[in-house]
């Protein structure tokens, strides 16, 4: 990690956002609502397929892993994505897939 990518994930900033984050998909799960972000870049379009995905499909962590690779599959196969988007988003895949059991807790997958 270089100096400046640390700098600024501990900045007030990023914490800022990061807390008000997990306090909207916190509170839209708690509330029964679809968690989505807003506009219609290609970011957003990506997060919100992402979240819708993960509320209606998986059951099991078994269902979590083929989502993700399946995820994996088309990013890859996409010219949409530079060389390093793509590295940031297998980052943050890996971080939903070893986070299954915190993301059910909270509500976000249903368990059956």
């Amino acid at each position: 990690m270089t100096d400046e990518e640390y700098n600024f994930i501990t900045s007030d900033f990023y914490k800022e956002k990061y807390d008000s984050t997990m306090t909207y998909i916190y509170n839209s799960v708690n509330e029964g609502n679809n968690i989505s972000i807003s506009g219609d870049n290609l970011t957003s379009r990506l997060m919100n397929l992402f979240f819708h995905i993960i509320e209606v499909y998986p059951v099991n962590a078994n269902d979590m892993e083929f989502i993700l690779n399946k995820y994996i599959e088309v990013i890859e196969e996409s010219n949409e994505f530079s060389d390093n988007d793509k590295e940031l988003i297998y980052s943050s895949l890996s971080i939903a897939a070893s986070s299954y059991e915190f993301w059910t807790e909270k509500g976000v997958l249903r368990q059956e």
